[in-house]
């Protein structure tokens, strides 16, 4: 009777234990996605015009081929252009926020990095030293994403 009483306690204990990490690893990813939507991309050959206003600056962006202009304010982040460009249907990226890292590109025009390879940033033809959401831009700034294997 014992032995039938702790099995029974074991098998329980375990199925608690499985739907605890369960709740716990859907939270944090649910918390983790950020940037999901979709707009339908242009052509890869095509290059999108966002005309800057008097207090924005005009930034570059290239992508495998495509480049894509940007009318961004002064002082926004690599993130807040490219978040303008999805929001005119330029092109599509997705990624993580990471509560002390910032935001990790994972995707752009629907390329996920995989085997090794990944998004990796260049701000006017140098690696850059931040990710997304913290390299600042100013006027003239020409912002690279390149398929890279990582480091």
């Amino acid at each position: 009777m014992r032995t039938k009483y702790l099995t029974l306690i074991s098998i329980s204990s375990l199925i608690l234990f499985g739907i605890v990490f369960y709740t716990i690893q859907s939270s944090m990813n649910a918390r983790l996605l950020t940037t999901t939507e979709r707009p339908v991309p242009r052509s890869a050959t095509t290059t999108g015009i966002v005309s800057p206003s008097s207090t924005q600056t005009g930034i570059t962006v290239s992508i495998e081929g495509a480049t894509y202009i940007a009318a961004i304010q002064d002082n926004s982040s690599v993130l807040e252009a490219m978040r303008t460009l999805q929001e005119s249907g330029e092109f599509i990226f997705s990624g993580r926020e990471y509560p002390s890292l910032g935001f990790f590109v994972e995707s752009v025009n629907e390329k996920y990095g995989t085997d090794g390879f990944y998004w990796i940033l260049y701000v006017n033809g140098k690696l850059s030293g931040a990710g997304a959401s913290q390299t600042m831009l100013k006027a003239g700034d020409a912002i690279e994403w390149r398929y890279e294997k990582g480091y």
